[in-house]
């Protein structure tokens, strides 16, 4: 097994009512399959406050949406740009992309992998 990683492991954060956009993306390059998890997290916005059923409810952290994903290390440029273009609204609270080296794919299933 060679030191050097021919896969990334994409870890997006973004805005839930973005992640509809942001997976069509993904599925129109090919990129053959995604995890999504319901998460919160505090940045730069801090929480906020609502009012629901006539009581206000003060929230430390904001509902986000993480996306992670799988690709070869020469698709990492444009599935950076696609998911870039599709969850930004230009305001504070996007979300985060990060990139992870993966030295080893292998399929439960098929028992194979490099």
């Amino acid at each position: 097994m060679t030191s050097e990683a021919s896969w990334i492991r994409v870890t997006a954060i973004v805005r839930p009512q973005r992640m509809d956009q942001v997976c069509d993306g993904l599925a129109e390059l090919g990129v053959g399959g995604v995890t999504v998890s319901d998460v919160e997290g505090v940045g730069q916005q801090r929480g906020y406050s609502t009012l629901r059923s006539g009581a206000w409810y003060q929230s430390a952290s904001h509902p986000k949406v993480q996306i992670e994903t799988i690709i070869a290390v020469e698709d990492a440029d444009q599935v950076l740009a696609l998911i870039t273009s599709n969850a930004a609204t230009g305001e504070m609270g996007d979300g985060k992309i990060w990139l992870e080296p993966i030295l080893r794919v292998v399929s439960i299933r098929a028992e194979e992998g490099g």
